[in-house]
């Protein structure tokens, strides 16, 4: 599987899991009070929504600032490379495989449990319905 099908794929795993497989927090950024979600899975602490943190080099979807107010900001690379919050980064390599590893572990726990799985897949089904799917934006 190539490393962007592969991120995807992740991203995708993790939404769907956020709530069955992780406990959710919160982080506040200190360089504007904003309040954002975050759930650990596994050992890893991801943001659980988009930063919306206005720097040089970060715009709004369609130069609209009610989507950044819903999706968070859109960065350049230079940009997305220093805009962390402090203790956070953007996750590298080894740290997505760490995610998958740990998503595909609870997809086979599931698999293998009849009841687990009717239990997660209706969780995953009311969080798709009420949609509260979101993007992770980040790992602590």
């Amino acid at each position: 599987m190539n490393n962007t099908l592969k991120k995807a794929t992740i991203a995708l795993l993790a939404m769907l899991c956020i709530m069955a497989c992780g406990d959710e927090t919160a982080f506040t950024d200190p360089r504007d009070g904003k309040k954002y979600k975050t759930v650990k899975i596994g050992t890893q602490t991801w943001m659980a929504e988009n930063l919306n943190y206005e720097a040089e080099g970060s715009k709004c979807y369609e130069n609209n600032p009610d989507n950044c107010a819903k999706y968070g900001r859109l960065y350049n690379w230079k940009t997305a490379m220093k805009v962390c919050p402090k203790g956070w980064h953007l996750p590298d390599d080894d740290e997505w495989d760490e995610l998958y590893r740990f998503l595909d572990m609870q997809i086979r726990r599931l698999m293998v449990c009849d009841d687990c799985y009717k239990y997660y897949q209706q969780k995953m089904m009311v969080l798709a319905n009420a949609s509260l799917m979101r993007n992770i934006g980040g790992i602590q």
